[in-house]
C-alpha cells in the first residue's frame, strides 16, 4: 500500500477509534517509526491527529475547516446529508448544495477530504 492510501486508511480509523502506533504498524505491515512518520505528515497537512503516550491516537476535534470550526463527525454528517437532500432538491437547492460542499471539500486538508468523501 502506497503512502498516500495509508493516509486514507489512518484517517478512517482515527475517526472511528483510538488506536496505538503499534497496531497501526501491524495493521499495514509497516513498522512504527513509519507510522511515527505518517502521522506527522498528516499532523503537518492539518489533520488534527491527538496522540496519548500508552493509549494511541484518534482524530481531534479540533478545527478541520478554517473559520466554521467544524469538528470530523460535523463534517462526516454534512456530507452525508448534502448526499440525501441532494436526491431530493430541485435544481436551484442542488446547486446551492453542490456549492456548499465544495466549499467545505475546498477548506479540508487533502487527505481527510479523500477519507471522508470515500465514506
Amino acid at each position: 500500500m502506497d503512502q498516500h492510501s495509508r493516509f486514507i486508511q489512518i484517517i478512517r480509523i482515527l475517526r472511528d477509534e483510538e488506536v496505538t502506533a503499534e497496531a497501526l504498524a501491524e495493521r499495514f505491515g509497516v513498522s512504527m517509526r513509519t507510522v511515527y512518520r505518517d502521522i506527522a505528515a498528516l499532523r503537518r497537512q492539518g489533520v488534527p491527529v491527538v496522540g496519548e503516550p500508552g493509549v494511541g491516537y484518534h482524530l481531534g476535534e479540533g478545527a478541520l475547516v478554517d473559520g466554521l470550526q467544524l469538528s470530523a463527525s460535523e463534517v462526516q454528517a454534512l456530507i452525508q446529508m448534502t448526499r440525501k437532500a441532494l436526491a431530493a432538491a430541485d435544481p436551484h437547492t442542488a446547486r446551492t448544495l453542490c456549492d456548499i460542499q465544495r466549499k467545505v471539500d475546498d477548506a479540508l486538508p487533502a487527505a481527510l477530504r479523500e477519507a471522508m468523501l470515500a465514506s
